[in-house]
């Protein structure tokens, strides 16, 4: 749990979901975005990008590196299934 701002990023599962146990004083504003409909749009404006996205991606692990693992790993950032 974590008071903190969040920047944009990826979590890595098809369902995200946000629990709010009180309602605040102040701040507690959430955005999302739809990776789906990002892909989308992509595709229907820059379409040469698209494949780049399902290549290789070399994240970062921000200082919590599991024991033998690299401080980086690869992932896609979309996946295509058959």
């Amino acid at each position: 749990l974590t008071r903190v701002a969040q920047p944009w990023h990826c979590d890595s599962v098809d369902v995200v979901g946000l629990l709010c146990l009180k309602t605040a004083k102040e701040g507690g504003l959430s955005s999302f975005a739809s990776s789906h409909a990002a892909h989308n749009e992509l595709l229907k404006r820059r379409p040469d990008l698209v494949k780049a996205l399902a290549g290789d991606w070399f994240l970062d692990r921000k200082n919590e590196v599991p024991e033998g693992k690299l401080p980086y790993y690869n992932l896609p950032i979309v996946n295509y299934f058959e």
